[in-house]
């Protein structure tokens, strides 16, 4: 299910090498996977493994079964990040999708898209540390359970 047109999706587009082969890659920060498309799997004669994904689609009535994965090296800005896991999903709209376990191995990931506006910067993702509510505030905390035998 996508979200955009193909030209939105083209300019979205990033090169990514594996195995010395360029391939487009997405930076997807709504996908909580990673995936690479099935055809270029088969083109670059991937070694998969096999797995048991239940992935959830933009439409929420729409889930797909991932029974192929495959980890490797990838390339990207001048760095290769090691083992990093891919999916294997046929009919992907860009070669590479990499998510949010992707873009989690970053401290921060800007996209500059050259609009009129200042930058936004929007740091919603942070971890909660809360104590969890005590539960029964209103009964003293010296009391203790006694056992009773039922009748």
């Amino acid at each position: 299910m996508l979200a955009s047109t193909y030209s939105q999706r083209q300019r979205a587009l990033i090169p990514i090498r594996i195995n010395q082969t360029q391939v487009k890659g997405l930076l997807d920060t709504g996908s909580g996977e990673n995936f690479i498309s099935l055809n270029v799997a088969r083109r670059l004669d991937l070694k998969t493994f096999s797995c048991d994904n239940q992935i959830a689609m933009a439409d929420k009535n729409k889930t797909i079964q991932i029974t192929k994965a495959w980890k490797g090296d990838i390339h990207l800005n001048n760095h290769t990040y090691e083992n990093i896991r891919l999916l294997i999903l046929d009919g992907a709209c860009s070669d590479i999708i990499l998510g949010t376990p992707f873009l989690e191995l970053h401290k921060k990931v800007s996209f500059d898209y050259g609009g009129p506006h200042p930058g936004m910067e929007i740091c919603a993702l942070t971890a909660m540390k809360i104590e969890p509510p005590r539960l029964f505030t209103n009964i003293d905390p010296m009391c203790r359970p006694i056992a009773t035998r039922s009748r």
